[in-house]
């Protein structure tokens, strides 16, 4: 532990190993990191950044085809992470049945194909990128070069405010962002549902109630065509009639099959006896059952013979009704009364879906009230919170600014209230938030991302990653180039606060400042060599004080053997053990 006289655990939460095979400019390097910081360094142009690149893309990020060396099929980086027992990691673990055999560590793989297909692993098991990304968040933290744009927008500053949160805000923020989120899926099946008939259903109903309005129902539409084909073919089915029943019945005066079936069988009765084998009463028996049956049908002619004789006014209606039923067809395109039936039965299909559907409208939509009412009262209880963590956040900051020599800093973050209207309800509540920042005395605060130049923006940065690190949990902590525009003594202050930082998470630091350099437990060096057939980055642990000397001595500009650089490089190693040794370290 360092500065200031307090003392914290260290974590077992870090960056063990990291393996890069065939990427970009590296042939095959295992990196070992080691606790507390971890410095890169090298010449302009020789690969350091390849090593933050490299552990990005294990951790989720686009995979480009360029990197893949150049000759190779595909790329692969490894890398190893040490996790706490019970700790976030673990649980995620756990959920996802992803632990591995070793305790306490879980190994990450990406490999990419030089078509730009990429399988990615965890503790030797396949997952998704986005499983990469969610395990990712929760072992690394990384701010990289161009990031400062990006670190300072609404929704980020947000989300580093509400890491001040207390119980009550967290548990206020999850409730508005589960309510949040089941608004917005009830609000897009409301949609999708008013979409899904686009307005027809009031030409369903009218159609329907067109053809109600003329009484053609299913029945009476068979029922008309039966009736009107009856009257069409009345006259040629009386003179069949007509002919049929002269025949069966004769004239006035006989003649007719019934009256010689009549005859026949009276002709039969008359026989002295039964006759041959009784031959006689037999014939006689079955002309009067054929008598029967005969009169039986020539009932039955009748009836249906009365019923021919339609009268011109109901003729006038059936016909009236054909040509409405017609219409009805023309304007649907249907051919058959057939097809009118079955047309009409999937109106009525459709407008009971409809108004199914409508009902289950009018209930999401008294759903969708209910949870603006709720997210309206948690993003309320919200607001309130963050006001109170931006008053703790505030205070904290501005100590942690001064430590990098902003003396005279003034800190405030403002708030936007964009009203209670259900538009401006967003994902992570009703605010709206602006770090502002005053780093002279007599000026008022501005915007950060307008009122401080690039190194500056660095050291806001690096405070605001220090205050928030140990409440995310995150172990590992990754700057690419933190030391932009900024050096001299500024350029030690950030060498000390990111010592301090690594007292209790591991820090891995690219950086061309000696001042900065000099504080590193572990320092790497990256070197770009080349032949006349390909050009690779070499990467190099530094473990001797004398070459860790050698390699300050060439960031300040110096020559390997020249004695002033040589004895201010050891002068910078002797200031940053001074500075370690001003405390203990707790070490698992």
């Amino acid at each position: 532990v360092l500065g200031n006289g307090y003392t914290k655990t260290y974590r077992i939460l870090m960056l063990k190993e990291l393996s890069i095979k065939n990427f970009v400019l590296v042939d095959f390097q295992e990196l070992h990191f080691e606790r507390g910081l971890n410095v890169i360094t090298g010449e302009t142009g020789t690969g350091k950044s390849l090593i933050i690149d490299a552990l990005l893309l294990l951790l989720g990020t686009r995979a480009r085809e360029e990197a893949v060396r150049k000759n190779q099929q595909s790329a692969l980086i490894e890398a190893a992470f040490g996790y706490d027992p019970s700790s976030p990691v673990e649980q995620w673990l756990l959920s996802q049945d992803l632990l591995g055999e070793l305790s306490r560590e879980v190994v990450l793989s990406r490999e990419i194909s030089q078509e730009g297909k990429t399988r990615s692993r965890i503790n030797g098991r396949t997952v998704t990128l986005g499983d990469l990304r969610t395990l990712g968040g929760l072992l690394v933290d990384i701010y990289g070069q161009g990031e400062d744009e990006n670190f300072f927008l609404p929704s980020r500053q947000l989300a580093l405010l509400d890491t001040f949160l207390d119980q009550g805000g967290r548990a206020a923020r999850n409730e508005y962002q589960n309510f949040h989120r089941k608004l917005t899926t009830l609000q897009k099946e409301l949609e999708e549902m008013n979409k899904a008939y686009d307005g027809n259903i009031d030409d369903v109903r009218f159609a329907l109630q067109e053809m109600s309005d003329l009484g053609l129902s299913p029945d009476t539409l068979l029922e008309l065509d039966e009736a009107f084909q009856l009257a069409a073919d009345a006259q040629g089915y009386r003179e069949t009639l007509d002919i049929f029943l002269a025949l069966c019945q004769g004239g006035e005066e006989g003649g007719g099959i019934l009256h010689a079936l009549a005859r026949a069988r009276q002709a039969l009765e008359t026989a002295p006896g039964p006759g041959p084998e009784g031959i006689l009463t037999r014939l006689s028996g079955s002309l009067k059952t054929i008598e029967v049956e005969l009169r039986e049908v020539l009932c039955e002619v009748g009836k249906i013979h009365g019923k021919l004789d339609l009268n011109p006014d109901e003729f006038a209606r059936l016909e009236k009704q054909v040509a409405e039923t017609e219409r009805i067809k023309r304007k649907h395109r249907i051919r058959t009364t057939g097809e009118l039936i079955e047309f009409q039965g999937n109106l009525k299909l459709v407008l009971s879906q409809a108004e199914g559907l409508e009902r289950q409208k009018r209930d999401i939509a008294q759903e969708c009230r209910s949870y603006v009412r709720r997210l309206l009262d948690a993003g309320t209880r919200l607001s309130e919170a963050r006001r109170q963590a931006a008053s703790q956040m505030k205070a904290v900051l501005e100590d942690e600014l001064r430590q990098l020599a902003f003396n005279r800093v003034e800190f405030e973050i403002r708030f936007t209230d964009h009203g209670k209207e259900e538009s401006n309800f967003k994902p992570d509540g009703l605010d709206e938030v602006e770090f502002a920042v005053s780093l002279n005395p007599g000026e008022k605060p501005g915007p950060v991302r307008l009122v401080a130049s690039g190194g500056e923006i660095s050291r806001i940065i690096l405070g605001l990653k220090s205050i928030t690190l140990e409440k995310s949990g995150v172990g590992t902590m990754v700057f690419d180039e933190i030391d932009q525009g900024i050096g001299g003594q500024t350029a030690f202050w950030v060498g000390e606060k990111l010592k301090r930082l690594s007292a209790g998470h591991q820090v891995l630091c690219i950086t061309h400042l000696p001042q900065i350099a000099c504080y590193a437990e572990n320092h790497i060096r990256v070197d770009k060599r080349f032949d006349r057939e390909k050009t690779w980055a070499e990467i190099t642990p530094l473990h001797s004080r004398e070459e860790r000397i050698q390699e300050l001595t060439r960031m300040m500009g110096g020559q390997k053997r020249e004695t002033s650089a040589l004895q201010y490089a050891e002068t910078l190693l002797n200031r940053a053990e001074r500075t370690g040794n001003k405390s203990e370290w707790g070490m698992l």
